[in-house]
């Protein structure tokens, strides 16, 4: 329908459902004139009045062809997303051994065997991940939307609540002998050992081997290998717990094994090619039963302290 002999000038503005006309109208129309109140009563949408400074104003929107979603292009970032949060899962879980961000980049990553096996291993990781930045996003789109999307929303975070519900033990028991925080007083200062958190932390994570040199409390200095168990924070202070070896062959379960200050460490480089396995009788609190003073419950009972 056209209404430009009732209109000084309009402005036109197409959204992705509908057409939006913004319009100056002819005073001598703006009444509304019987003959723009008849053109007005078969405009197939809605529209209002707005009196403004340079005179009346009529605003008018009608439905316009919806433009069809790209399902293709939804469903290829999901699935890219899906992917590499799993991925990122599988390296979390040392089910894939990826420690260089750009071999996937310059061709020199050795995909493993049985990758899909390896790479499905991560899906506890990426599934309560997606589906708490799936709620996230959906309280985006319930705020624009009917009320019926907030019981949807509601019910996805449980869901989403009850994914990560299940998928916590099985991370605790992964992770949760590894790293240890026993909070206290004091700081101490690691500007200069980025490069031995690194090796520690990736020995960790990834069980590998670290080559080292080290200073004890009397500043004697001494290298070898470290099979790192975990890293504990104490008084804001981080230890290595692990085995000393000789060499790269020696056996990790009869290896001495003690805590280091990672403050004490002159270098360290973890050892891609030589993995090691924790020995099935260590346990994170043994180790630490005594370290650092009464800290941790004993199994034999309680003492008294005096």
């Amino acid at each position: 329908m056209d209404l430009s002999e009732f209109l000084l000038a309009w402005r036109t503005t197409a959204l992705p459902d509908r057409e939006v006309i913004d319009a100056l109208v002819h005073p001598a129309h703006a009444g509304p004139s019987p003959e723009l109140a008849r053109r007005l009563a078969r405009w197939g949408g809605t529209y209002y009045w707005s009196d403004e400074p340079e005179g009346r104003h009529l605003v008018l929107t009608r439905p316009g062809p919806r433009r069809p979603e790209r399902w293709g292009w939804h469903v290829a970032l999901f699935l890219a997303t899906l992917f590499t949060t799993t991925f990122a899962g599988a390296v979390l879980a040392r089910t894939i051994e990826y420690e260089n961000p750009f071999d996937l980049f310059t061709g020199s990553y050795v995909v493993p065997q049985h990758f899909a096996r390896a790479w499905a291993a991560g899906f506890t990781f990426s599934l309560p991940l997606l589906a708490i930045l799936l709620c996230h996003e959906l309280g985006h789109y319930v705020l624009g939307h009917v009320w019926i999307n907030i019981v949807i929303s509601s019910a996805l975070t449980v869901a989403g609540l009850y994914g990560v519900h299940r998928t916590a033990d099985g991370l605790l028991a992964t992770f949760g002998d590894r790293f240890v925080y026993l909070p206290d007083h004091g700081t101490k200062s690691y500007a200069d050992k980025g490069d031995v958190f690194d090796a520690i932390q990736t020995g960790v994570l990834s069980r590998k081997l670290v080559r080292y040199r080290y200073s004890d409390a009397r500043g004697r200095e001494r290298g070898g290998y470290l099979a790192p168990f975990g890293l504990v924070m104490h008084r804001n202070g981080l230890y290595a717990i692990g085995a000393r070896l000789k060499d790269v062959d020696s056996d990790v379960a009869t290896s001495p094994r003690g805590m280091f200050a990672l403050e004490r460490f002159a270098e360290a480089e973890h050892l891609r090619a030589h993995e090691f396995t924790v020995p099935p009788d260590f346990r994170m609190d043994d180790a630490l039963h005594g370290a650092f003073g009464p800290h941790l419950g004993d199994a034999g009972g309680p003492h008294e302290v005096t």
